[in-house]
């Protein structure tokens, strides 16, 4: 499918990618024409959890049990999952978890507009086709975000530069770096 539009839903605002040129959007604006849109939901957590023993039929409610004794949600919540890999000894997960009030909004509004508006996470964005020994990093302003598929599983890290300055944006690349490097050696 071809979109006429591509919307980044993001913290800091709307922005809408049309006729190669990116310019800010109404929040909960009529869209016109097919549009994917590509959301981090306020900048939800995402993470990759790690479980052993469990089936994957139960990640869902697994990761949310998780994500609440660590205190990452309190209210309700829904869980997105972009990729599950399973092994003999339980599964990793890489998922975000979205306030249930801001998932129903955004999937309100995507049905609500004239031609298909399909809402893709920006986790989904990252983990997309993306075998063994690959890897994905994407920059949504000043966030950056890295997801790598390991041999030893599933990594996600991400690092946000304090303004848009050419100095800070290098600082936080630099962190993102260092994070992957200590983390995978």
């Amino acid at each position: 499918m071809n979109f006429d539009n591509i919307v980044f839903v993001i913290a800091s605002g709307w922005r809408k990618w049309s006729d190669g040129a990116i310019t800010p959007m109404e929040a909960w604006g009529a869209l016109v024409g097919p549009s994917l849109v590509v959301t981090d939901f306020e900048d939800a957590p995402m993470a990759c959890y790690r479980f052993d023993g469990g089936k994957t039929a139960y990640a869902l409610p697994m990761i949310e049990k998780r994500a609440r004794a660590e205190g990452v949600i309190e209210s309700v919540a829904h869980v997105a999952v972009h990729q599950v890999l399973g092994a003999t000894d339980g599964f990793q997960t890489f998922h975000t978890v979205v306030g249930l009030e801001l998932w129903q909004r955004l999937q309100q509004w995507s049905a609500q507009q004239r031609d298909h508006c399909l809402l893709m996470p920006l986790g989904a964005l990252l983990a997309e086709e993306l075998g063994l020994l690959q890897a994905r990093i994407v920059c949504l302003e000043r966030s950056f975000h890295c997801y790598i598929h390991t041999a030893a599983g599933l990594f996600h890290a991400s690092a946000t530069a304090t303004s848009e300055r050419v100095e800070d944006q290098r600082t936080a690349v630099r962190v993102l770096a260092n994070l992957c490097r200590l983390e995978l050696g």
